[in-house]
């Protein structure tokens, strides 16, 4: 690969850098996702890097380009699309596109033969040395293998034309050359023996012949084919021979390793990149076209469609580039089992027929099937052929024939051809049918077929879920609009049970129809989510059963990737991470990214986010059971751990001066996320947020009582902070059962702690104080002093709530007592500031101060910003309270700055309600407005109660401002 400006060539970097200037340059005008960019680079083994890799070679090769760029009347530019990169240059200036124009220019019938035999010529002395010579991996060897044949078939073409012409001799010089490269290739020898016969060298053209049939012998064990014997015939008994011999007016065809031609016809290369067409095979091979049909193999259309108008969309769009371009365009409609892929396909098929005069081919390979076993490639050829008129005998034995056969007779031809049911992209490939024709594929699949969309530039098109309307519709159009309105009260929920699942849909509306005592409440309950959910969407007919449909796409997979959805059906969802699946499969994270990417591929689980994978509501159901089947307690052991001490990591660095808790060591195989900062920490802590939530519930349910009160303990502060109280409540509760299950007093006293925490935010107050008495009896009996005083100031903070701020005060000074005992600076700190709140509801307001700013000099030598902020809140409060309100607003600001730096939610809703105060004090309403929707929008979510005594008050306060005269207006302006 080489790179010329103003006739000097450029030095293109090092080889990763060239392999994705040249994974650009093969399909220049088109854009290449970064997928396929990362593929093509680095293979199957992409490092974790790649992404960030792929873009700094991007931004160099950009650079690069910019000479190039600069020139007149040159327009290449490396553009980033929402679809990938696309290099956009002028294609005659890239060697590889030069040839193919013209070549494609030299295959037109119309065109005479020295016009071929130029244009050929040109196109040949392009080629200087290997295609992308220098470049390792699959991908690049795939594209030089592509190459090599394209070139050889470009030459066959041009030594025809030239022999027609009856000029011999530079055929002979360039067939010569190769013939040594390519010992094997018929044709190529074919041509040669013809041209030097021509030239009247027939001993050196049988001595050609018997070289062919010696390396034939020798490395395949095979005679020479048809062609070549026929030929030898000629040559020993001197019967004269066409100039171009079987090969005569065909332009250029594609070779295989022996490039033989079966029953006369050409054989198809074996490389999926050169889907050049062969001319049609001599008249004997077909029926004569009166006899010969037109194929009309669709199914029929089906009876009810609903949705999908932006796919339907697509695949108009494509088949109007396809009709503008006159070259074959195909289609990949892939989705899980179920989606409709095959009735999206025949729908739009029906409703274009006019667009395909010469009818429509189809077949069900089989790929996903309740045996196993997906149609051969050969038998659905085979099928092709005879519906297209060939005669029986006259198709060929070989697959390699009888493609070549295929594509010749669809050369020309305007067809649909819909290829229902792919496995995988090999079994496809062989029924394309090629540039020559005219013709539109669509495919259908679990698969996403990747190959057929990097090396044969097909569409892909997945198919999602149909929405909640669509659904509705579905159900009324099978049902009747009187019976889905007569089950309003259920209908939604029924819809939701089957998540957009076509099949689903349908199974539910059979059982409905067959069944007219069947209730929606029966139906209803039958498709909550639990175990045995499937057997309500089962129908005795596998073709039309979810759970039977899903088992043959598991079946389809290799061992990992079976193993790793099995386990995946652990996981309660809603979603799982790379590192998580991991940890489940007890593999390194790199690797299960692969196999996660291969269940992608199967529709069997969906990438959204960076590096998540969720599936489908019922493929999760069918994983699920599967699991049930064989419970592996060490990967449940592995997931729990897993995310006990990843929250355990986040908790620490999401508030460092926490008083932590022992965690037994991971079990082996485990995959603990790396964060690095209290932003890592946060980014993962919200991403996990649902996640988190079940697995507390699950590890519970499973008897894992250790992780779960863990869990939940790792969850506290980070649900308080982001006022998720709801959440807090439900996910403690969990974690006291557990405890108390496995009588854990440690876990039971920070349970009961954090409980109460919940108890308060949701006004049950005497039930917190409950909690808290429990939770100190339990630290008192562990002889766990700083727990212990903990709790103390949680008990103050609930009597000071409830107005009882004597026994607040009593309960700090006990705190402060106990840490100041144990050399706790955190918690004095802490208990410092409780006393200073506590002396200025008793209106001691002197001493409240010196309280709070003891504390904030300890929080600030310690580094501890939440604090810090808390006490920067009650330092404003006390400044309100003496009338300073504007000192009081530079505290609140303080403190609204520390809470927002460490993500605290709750403590910047209290620090906004107190400054709202201060500002409406000063006469600033509109600040004080400010200040309190900020509050509600935060405090919406997690306090219900507090959030409507904040509207209250904001309406207060509208009414106040409106019952204000023109003339207060007037003063406050002066």
């Amino acid at each position: 690969m080489e790179l010329i400006v103003a006739g000097r060539s450029v030095n293109l970097g090092p080889p990763k850098q060239r392999a994705v200037l040249a994974a650009l340059i093969v399909d220049a005008g088109q854009p290449v996702s970064v997928p396929v960019l990362v593929d093509r680079v680095w293979d199957q083994h992409p490092p974790a890097g790649a992404r960030n890799a792929l873009y700094v070679h991007v931004m160099r090769i950009r650079r690069l380009l910019a000479p190039v760029a600069a020139r007149p009347k040159t327009h290449t530019r490396l553009r980033r699309r929402p679809d990938g990169y696309l290099l956009d240059v002028d294609p005659d200036a890239v060697d590889l596109h030069r040839f193919r124009r013209l070549v494609d220019a030299a295959r037109q019938p119309a065109v005479p033969q020295n016009r071929r035999a130029a244009l050929l010529d040109e196109a040949l002395e392009l080629w200087r040395g290997d295609p992308l010579a220098g470049l390792g991996g699959s991908w690049p060897q795939q594209v030089r293998e592509s190459c090599r044949r394209q070139r050889l078939e470009a030459t066959l073409g041009w030594a025809e034309a030239q022999l027609a012409l009856d000029h011999p001799d530079p055929v002979i010089a360039r067939l010569g050359e190769l013939a040594d490269d390519y010992p094997l290739v018929e044709p190529l020898a074919a041509s040669l023996m013809r041209a030097l016969q021509q030239a009247g060298r027939t001993a050196e053209a049988l001595d050609r012949y018997a070289t062919v049939r010696q390396h034939l012998a020798e490395e395949l064990g095979i005679d020479p084919g048809d062609e070549l014997q026929i030929l030898h015939q000629a040559l020993l008994t001197g019967a004269p021979q066409n100039a171009g011999g079987a090969r005569r007016g065909t332009g250029s065809g594609p070779v295989t390793a022996t490039g033989r031609a079966t029953s006369g016809h050409t054989a198809r290369s074996a490389d999926p990149g050169s889907a050049h067409p062969v001319v049609p095979p001599p008249s004997e091979t077909v029926m004569d076209a009166e006899d010969a049909p037109v194929p009309r193999q669709l199914l029929a259309v089906p009876p009810i469609f609903v949705g999908r108008r932006q796919e339907l969309n697509r695949l108009t769009e494509l088949l109007g580039d396809e009709l503008a371009s006159c070259s074959g365009v195909a289609a990949v409609v892939s989705g899980v089992g179920g989606m409709g892929k095959t009735w999206l396909a025949l729908h739009w098929a029906h409703q274009h027929l006019n667009r395909f005069p010469d009818g429509q081919l189809y077949v069900n390979l089989r790929g996903f099937s309740p045996d196993n076993r997906p149609l051969p490639v050969s038998t659905a050829i085979r099928g092709f052929l005879e519906a297209l008129g060939t005669r029986p005998e006259s198709i060929p034995r070989d697959l390699d024939g009888q493609t070549a056969l295929y594509r010749s007779l669809m050369a020309g031809r305007r067809m649909l051809v819909l290829l229902d049911n792919a496995r995988d992209a090999d079994q496809v490939r062989a029924l394309l049918p090629g540039s020559a024709s005219h013709s539109f594929v669509v495919i259908t699949s679990r698969d996403q077929l990747v190959g057929l969309l990097t090396t044969e530039g097909a569409y892909p098109l997945p198919l999602d879920p149909l929405s909640t309307q669509q659904s509705l519709d579905l159900l009324a159009r099978r049902l009747g609009r009187g019976r889905t309105a007569a089950w309003a009260a259920r209908i939604e929920q029924i819809v939701a049970s089957c998540a957009g699942l076509p099949l689903a849909l349908s199974i539910v509306a059979a059982r409905a129809s067959t069944n007219r005592a069947l209730s929606p409440d029966d139906l209803a309950d039958d498709l909550v989510d639990r175990p045995g959910r499937l057997d309500a969407l089962a129908t005795g007919e596998p073709t039309a059963d979810v759970r039977a449909v899903l088992s043959w796409s598991w079946r389809a997979l290799r061992p990992e990737p079976a193993r790793l959805f099995r386990l995946l059906g652990l996981h309660p969802g809603p979603d799982v991470s790379a590192a998580a699946a991991a940890s489940l499969a007890g593999l390194p994270v790199n690797p299960t990214k692969r196999i996660l990417e291969h269940l992608s591929r199967a529709h069997l689980v969906s990438g959204h986010g960076l590096g998540r994978y969720t599936s489908h509501d019922l493929v999760r159901a069918y994983a699920a059971e599967l699991a049930a089947d064989d419970d592996d307690r060490d990967a449940r052991q592995r997931l729990y751990d897993h995310y006990v001490h990843t929250a355990h990591a986040a908790a620490l660095l999401t508030d460092p001066h926490r008083d932590t808790i022992d965690l037994p060591a991971p079990t082996t195989g485990v995959a603990v996320e790396r964060l690095h900062d209290r932003a890592d920490a946060s980014r993962w802590l919200n991403a996990e947020r649902p996640v988190l939530l079940a697995i507390v519930a699950d590890a519970e349910r499973a008897g894992y009582d250790g992780h779960a009160w863990r869990l939940s303990w790792a969850l506290a502060t980070f649900l308080s902070r982001q006022a998720y109280w709801q959440d807090l409540a439900s996910v403690q509760r969990i974690a006291l059962r557990a405890a108390k299950h496995g009588r854990d007093i440690l876990g039971q006293a920070h349970t009961l702690r954090e409980l109460a925490l919940a108890a308060v935010q949701v006004g049950r107050h005497d039930e917190a104080v409950a909690h808290l008495r429990d939770a100190c009896r339990l630290f008192i009996e562990l002889d766990l002093p700083s727990g212990h005083a903990y709790t103390r100031l949680y008990l103050g903070w609930v009597y000071e709530l409830q107005g009882r701020h004597r026994a607040a005060l009593a309960e700090d000074e006990r705190a402060l007592s106990i840490f100041a005992d144990v050399g706790h600076k955190v918690g004095q700190a802490r208990a410092l500031n409780a006393l200073g709140w506590d002396h200025a509801q008793l209106g001691d307001l002197a001493t409240a101060l010196d309280h709070c700013l003891r504390a904030l000099t300890l929080h600030e030598a310690m580094g501890n910003v939440t604090a810090a902020a808390q006490t920067w809140d009650s330092l404003g409060y006390i400044h309100h309270r003496l009338g300073e309100y504007d000192r009081a607003v530079s505290c609140f600001d303080l403190a609204l700055e520390l809470s927002r730096q460490v993500g605290d939610r709750f403590q910047e809703a209290e620090s906004l309600l107190h400054l709202g105060e201060s500002h409406l004090c000063l006469g600033r309403p509109d600040a004080t407005r400010q200040a309190w929707q900020r509050a509600v929008v935060l405090l919406r979510d997690g306090s219900p109660a507090e959030t409507e005594r904040l509207r209250r008050r904001l309406l207060e306060l509208e009414e106040a401002t409106a019952a204000r005269t023109p003339d207060d207006h007037a003063g406050g302006q002066g």
